[in-house]
């Protein structure tokens, strides 16, 4: 009997462990199954705490929801060559990210990020011809960087830039 609870408290330590609550590192995806797989291993992450990268050449990707959850990213979250993602609101809990938001070839008409506060360093949003209204940004007091705009050619609503704090604004359409 003294053997058991040893052996169950190992068993519940390792349970524990497996369950992670995000993953160590960054995390990349390519496909839309690598998004849907992260939802299911890490159901309660909220905080990821290097670069987020979306998409690919070729990329399936459609459905960004999986990240849903997320509030903070301490790295970069870079979005770019998924033709298919229409939709940006998965990301409307993101409240940090602490390096760059880069977000380009993507299919969605607007933009929206209502919790976004703070981003590290540069805000660069191109090349996603859909784009027409970027009203996301009302929230966000800092910039570290530049904020940049350019190849959006059906922007007409152009965010207001006069809170934040940054360094260099560019506009190009």
């Amino acid at each position: 009997m003294p053997f058991r609870l040893p052996t169950m408290l190992f068993i519940l330590l390792l349970g524990i462990e497996a369950i992670a609550q995000c993953p160590p590192n960054g995390v990349s995806f390519r496909t839309q199954e690598e998004l849907d797989n992260f939802i299911m291993l890490y159901p309660n992450c909220t905080k990821i705490n290097e670069d987020v990268f979306i998409g690919t050449f070729g990329s399936d990707i459609s459905d960004l929801s999986p990240l849903s959850n997320l509030e903070i990213i301490r790295g970069r979250l870079l979005i770019q060559t998924v033709p298919q993602v229409t939709d940006l609101s998965a990301f409307d809990n993101l409240t940090e990210i602490g390096r760059d938001l880069w977000i380009s070839g993507t299919s969605a008409s607007t933009f929206s990020f209502p919790n976004l506060t703070s981003v590290g360093k540069t805000v660069s949003i191109g090349g996603n011809d859909n784009l027409e209204v970027f009203q996301g940004l009302n929230n966000l007091t800092y910039i570290g960087e530049d904020l940049q705009f350019a190849g959006n050619i059906n922007l007409v609503d152009t965010p207001t830039t006069s809170s934040y704090k940054r360094q260099h604004i560019s506009i190009i359409r």
